[in-house]
C-alpha cells in the first residue's frame, strides 16, 4: 500500500485547487536541519519500562484510539496528568495498565463498556468522540481474538517485522485503520495510524526484537492535523485565500471534503520532497524521522494559522 499512498497523493497534489507545495521553501527549511536534530527525534511517549508484550499492547491500544483531540469552540483541550492530546491519551493508557483498570486481554477489551473506558480517561470529561474510540476498542478485541490468538504481538510476528506489511495488515483487518479518502471519486490512501504503529514500536525497542523494522524507510509522512499546520508555518504548504480564511476563522473542514484531502495529500508529498532534499546530507533519512521531527517542532513553534479542524477517527 505504500506505493498507493505516494502515487495517489501525488495525483491529488498535481490536480489541487486549494493547496500548493512550495519547493523553494523545502530547500530553505532543509538547509537549516542538522542530521543530529533529525535522527534524534523520537516518538517514544512511554512513562514506564514495560515487558515486551505489555509494551506492544499499550502501543497497539493507543493507535486504535489516537485521533481528534481538538476541542469544540468554548471548551478546553482534554488532558490527563498535566499532559494534553495524544501524549495525555498515551499516559492515561499506561496508568490504566499499571493500576489494572485495563486488562491486556483481547476478550476483556472486546467487552469493555463506556464506564470502564471513561474511568481510564480520568476526571477530565472533555475528550471528543468517546463512542467512536470505544467502538474501536471493541472491534480490536474481537479481531485479535479471532485472527491473532488474542494478542497484538502475534500480529507483529505474522508480518515478520515488516513495517509496510504491518500497515497493510492493520488496514485490511481493522476497519478503523483503513484510512482511505475519496477525491472526485478517486481513492486516496493515507493510513496515518496504521503506519505510526511500526514507528512507535521501533522507537520504544530501539530498533531491536519486536521493534526491528528494517523497511521503515518505506513509510510516508503520517498525515494528521498538526503536520500541515507546521508545514504551513514553515512556508512549505501554501493555501488558497478561501481555505486560509476558513482556517483563520476555525471553520470546520468536513471529513472527505476536497480541502481536507488536498491538505493531507500535500502533507504526504511535502514529506517525500523533504526526504529527497535531506538525503543529500543525511543518506539514512526517512519520512518517519521527518514526521517525528516536525511533530515535536510544532509543539514549540508559534503557528501561523490554526490547524484544520476535521472530526474523524483517522487522525
Amino acid at each position: 500500500m505504500q506505493n498507493q499512498i505516494t502515487a495517489t497523493t501525488r495525483k491529488i497534489v498535481n490536480e489541487a485547487k486549494f493547496v500548493n507545495v512550495d519547493i523553494d521553501s523545502i530547500v530553505q527549511v532543509c538547509s537549516n536541519i542538522s542530521a543530529e536534530d533529525m535522527l534524534s527525534a523520537s516518538s517514544n511517549l512511554n512513562s514506564f519500562k514495560w515487558k515486551e508484550e505489555e509494551a506492544v499492547w499499550i502501543i497497539f491500544l493507543f493507535n486504535c484510539i489516537n485521533f481528534s483531540y481538538w476541542p469544540d469552540k468554548g471548551n478546553s483541550k482534554w488532558g490527563f496528568m498535566e499532559s494534553q492530546g495524544s501524549s495525555a491519551l498515551f499516559k492515561a493508557i499506561e496508568y490504566a495498565v499499571k493500576s489494572g483498570a485495563i486488562k491486556l486481554d483481547a476478550t476483556w477489551i472486546s467487552k469493555i463498556n463506556r464506564d470502564q473506558f471513561e474511568k481510564i480517561l480520568g476526571e477530565d470529561k472533555g475528550l471528543p468522540m468517546i463512542d467512536e474510540r470505544l467502538m474501536n476498542l471493541l472491534i480490536a478485541g474481537q479481531v485479535l481474538d479471532s485472527k491473532y490468538n488474542g494478542s497484538p504481538i502475534n500480529l507483529i510476528k505474522k508480518v515478520k517485522n515488516n513495517a509496510a506489511e504491518l500497515a497493510d495488515e492493520l488496514a485490511y483487518n481493522f476497519s478503523f485503520f483503513c484510512d482511505v479518502g475519496k477525491y472526485n471519486g478517486f481513492d486516496v490512501w493515507f493510513l496515518k495510524r496504521a503506519q505510526l504503529m511500526s514507528k512507535m514500536l521501533k522507537d520504544y525497542f530501539n530498533g531491536e526484537g519486536v521493534g526491528c523494522f528494517e523497511d521503515i524507510d518505506k513509510l510516508t509522512l503520517f498525515a494528521d492535523y498538526r503536520l500541515p499546520q507546521i508545514l504551513n508555518t514553515l512556508g512549505i504548504l501554501v493555501y488558497s485565500t478561501n481555505l486560509e480564511e476558513k482556517l483563520s476563522n476555525e471553520v470546520e473542514i468536513l471529513s472527505g471534503s476536497p480541502e481536507e484531502i488536498e491538505i493531507r495529500a500535500a502533507t504526504v508529498q511535502a514529506g517525500e520532497l523533504m526526504k529527497l532534499e535531506l538525503a543529500k546530507k543525511i543518506p539514512s533519512i526517512t519520512c518517519a524521522n521527518i514526521d517525528t521531527f516536525l511533530w515535536l517542532k510544532s509543539r514549540n513553534l508559534e503557528s501561523r494559522l490554526p490547524h484544520h479542524r476535521t472530526r474523524t477517527i483517522y487522525y
